[in-house]
């Protein structure tokens, strides 16, 4: 910048430089503010993370979801305009095609979220780096990716209750958007066990005078090839990767989830797609995405009881009381354009399952206060959800209750009408659900209160039991209460395995289920463990925070992972910049499921619930597995859920069947044989071994011999198969995956 030429050596010349530089000082200021509001994080933080790792469906075709938002104290909004989609192939980044979005992001800056107990704001995107004695961990404190729970930093439940938040993120899912990746057209050739790998670029437009200014963001991701490519949309049986589908095919147990939330309550996701609704619509919905991505076999929706009860709640879908109940239905199993109907006649030209699945079921909220019509308020602390089931055995309509105005030891042992007055139950005259309900998730935020908490209190007849199971009224003289109580619970939970309760009920009901085997008029003879996901399709909850990892790992002050963990994630030929791999976590919208064995095809709601609760007198096996690997065994020829009668000095011969989910890329590791607790209910190990090698990829009818020395008077054997999963080919970082197959009892 030239100085004026009237400036002269003298005060008023002085005076000239001083303004001179004055105004120098004031535009290049001016300049750096522009530049410090569009680049540093602190004024402008976008979010953009996309679906970072997933296992190639046997379609060969993946689908990605992404999200996006915007943290700003100074920016109001911003535009997300497209997304460069890249392959990269050995040393080259070849671009394939551009993704548009066009969509406004908002600012989510200083919005509250819950967290933990806390009340937060957001003030940045990503989270910091924090050293607790002795390691150093993510630190997501008052970040955009703690409050959407983003790679599992916040809890599920709380993160739902963030709506502020979650309706200013963009979720693809939401605008029916993901971008599809064609495997075999992009990429030339391939086997089971390879990493192949996107670079998603994210172009965004922040407002600026005189121009807009651009900003990218590159993410990766990683696709796990499950089978080889001549393997592909193949009608024959994968031979390695892919799912393993004898549990089914040879054994006739059939896969599903018996705990899921849609918009109907507080879930995120539609039951059902429209009948026109193309593949990436299709996707976005769960029946759909269940059956043909995860395989499954049944559903049962749990929506809560208070989005369907009127003057209490509303669902997602803006719905609430009678209304929500009929769309519900509709969306579920009713009418030629349900999920039912439209799934079944889909598998007609698929994978033919005609018998597919999709039942309405309710969770109940349950509180500690006495049952009454009384609106209580409802928190963790006094509030207890319990799985409703009943009706469905019978192909009706579940039973409707309200949420937070029920007792729970009143539900249980069908009292909760004794104690109520019209209109708070309208005309329903049942008092309970007749033993078909399931304790949800016992050991987390919404835990049950009611279980027995001295040996006395476990032990008591049926009338003083807090929370008795269906088999305990065996024990006494109230015959009348018999099928009344809890016909099973949850020991796995969204993959949070919990078994002591379970071991509570299986050690002190065991002289009750062995004398009183055949009562149950629903053949039902002890308390039956379920595996479920409890999903409310929160998809980036489960995700690996692969940016947050390689920003604390890449300052150089961070050592979060290893050098050599480090460069095990590099994307060779591209170490400079650097691409990593990510880490496949989970399915997209679900974590936990249940096998159950049924002699033929479950077409109906009759087929499926009798199967569930009959897993004792018939042999109808029941397994709660984390991530769908398959385990069951049968005891001298008894499946899971039989009973040895008489069984005198013989010993026990278990024949072992078990099935990592992907075909040949997996292992068994460990297997453990469990029995009735020596002085208590934790279970004593009446036999283990590991597993390593030689590798042991799959069991079919392995033997292990149990002395009769070894078995009590009155006992029960249960087991537990762990497995590793290695979808890369790489065994030296599996995901880890367990089966926990439901006991065979016995009596000598």
């Amino acid at each position: 910048m030239k100085l004026s030429k009237q400036c002269h050596l003298s005060f008023r010349a002085f005076f000239c430089i001083f303004l001179s530089l004055f105004l120098f000082f004031s535009f290049f200021n001016g300049l750096n503010h522009d530049v410090k509001k569009v680049s540093a994080s602190a004024e402008v933080d976008i979010l953009f993370e996309p679906y970072n790792a997933t296992l190639m469906p046997e379609s060969g075709i993946t689908y990605i979801p992404f999200i996006a938002g915007l943290v700003s104290d100074g920016q109001p909004s911003i535009t997300f305009v497209s997304i460069d989609v890249y392959a990269l192939k050995d040393d080259v980044k070849e671009f394939q095609f551009n993704y548009l979005v066009n969509t406004s992001l908002y600012s989510c800056y200083l919005d509250g979220y819950y967290a933990g107990t806390n009340t937060k704001q957001v003030k940045s995107v990503e989270s910091e780096c924090l050293f607790e004695d002795p390691n150093y961990i993510l630190d997501y404190d008052e970040t955009l990716k703690e409050a959407i729970g983003f790679g599992g930093s916040n809890d599920q439940e709380l993160v739902l209750q963030n709506e502020t938040v979650l309706n200013k993120v963009y979720d693809s899912l939401d605008d029916s958007k993901m971008i599809e990746l064609n495997i075999v057209n992009i990429f030339d050739d391939f086997e089971a066990g390879d990493l192949l790998v996107f670079v998603l670029k994210g172009n965004f437009l922040i407002p600026s005078n005189p121009e807009p200014i651009e900003r990218s963001i590159e993410r990766e991701i990683t696709i796990y090839v499950t089978m080889n490519e001549d393997d592909v949309g193949s009608s024959t049986p994968t031979e390695i990767g892919g799912f393993d589908k004898r549990f089914r095919n040879e054994l006739s147990f059939y896969k599903g989830d018996g705990h899921i939330h849609s918009r109907n309550s507080d879930g995120l996701k539609d039951i059902n797609h429209a009948r026109d609704a193309n593949k990436s619509q299709k996707l976005k919905t769960i029946a759909h995405y269940r059956r043909e991505v995860e395989d499954m076999d049944w559903l049962i929706f749990t929506d809560h009881s208070d989005c369907f009860w009127e003057g209490q709640k509303n669902g997602k879908n803006g719905k609430s009381g009678l209304a929500n109940f009929e769309d519900y239905h509709t969306r579920c199993n009713e009418g030629d354009n349900s999920a039912q109907s439209i799934e079944r006649e889909e598998t007609e030209t698929e994978n033919y399952k005609n018998y597919f699945q999709v039942i309405p079921g309710l969770e109940v909220s349950l509180t500690t206060y006495s049952t009454g019509c009384e609106d209580y308020i409802h928190i963790p602390t006094n509030e207890s959800h319990i799985l409703n089931y009943y009706n469905l055995y019978a192909n009706e309509r579940v039973k409707r209750w309200p949420g937070w105005r029920v007792n729970g030891t009143d539900f249980v042992k069908n009292k909760a009408g004794d104690n109520t007055l019209l209109p708070c139950y309208q005309d329903y005259t049942n008092k309970g659900p007749d033993g078909w309900c399931v304790i949800a998730h016992p050991h987390k935020a919404y835990d049950w209160k009611f279980f027995p908490q001295t040996e006395n209190e476990w032990t008591a007849s049926w009338g003083s039991h807090k929370s008795p199971s269906i088999i305990r009224s065996f024990a006494d003289l109230e015959t009348s209460n018999n099928g009344k109580g809890i016909m099973g619970m949850e020991i796995n939970t969204n993959g949070y395995i919990n078994t002591s309760s379970w071991d509570k009920y299986l050690y002190y009901d065991l002289t009750c289920t062995v004398n009183h085997w055949n009562e149950d008029t629903y053949k039902n003879n002890f308390m039956i463990g379920f595996g479920n996901s409890d999903s409310h399709q929160n998809w980036v909850y489960p995700m690996e925070d692969l940016t947050g990892l390689k920003k604390a790992y890449l300052s150089g002050v961070c050592p979060i992972i290893t050098d050599e963990e480090a460069e095990a994630r590099e994307v060779p030929y591209f170490e400079n910049i650097p691409y990593w791999y990510a880490t496949f976590e989970d399915n997209l919208f679900s974590k936990g499921c249940s096998f159950v064995y049924c002699d033929n095809p479950p077409y109906t709601r009759s087929d499926l619930l009798g199967a569930m609760r009959a897993c004792g007198k018939d042999n109808k096996g029941v397994t709660a597995s984390s991530k769908g690997s398959f385990a069951t065994f049968d005891a001298n020829g008894t499946r899971s859920g039989g009973f040895i009668d008489g069984l005198g000095t013989d010993d026990v011969t278990l024949h072992i069947f078990a099935y990592p989910l992907l075909r040949q890329l997996g292992r068994i590791t460990k297997i453990t044989v469990y029995g009735k607790g020596s002085s208590g209910p934790t279970p004593r190990v009446v036999w283990s071994s590991t597993y390593a090698s030689p590798v042991v990829k799959e069991m079919s009818g392995w033997e292990i011999t149990i002395s009769n020395d070894d078995i009590e008077t009155s006992d029960y054997l249960r087991v537990n198969v762990e497995f590793d999963l290695w979808p890369t080919g790489n065994e030296s970082k599996p995901i880890k995956d367990i089966a926990i197959c439901n006991p065979v009892f016995l009596k000598k």
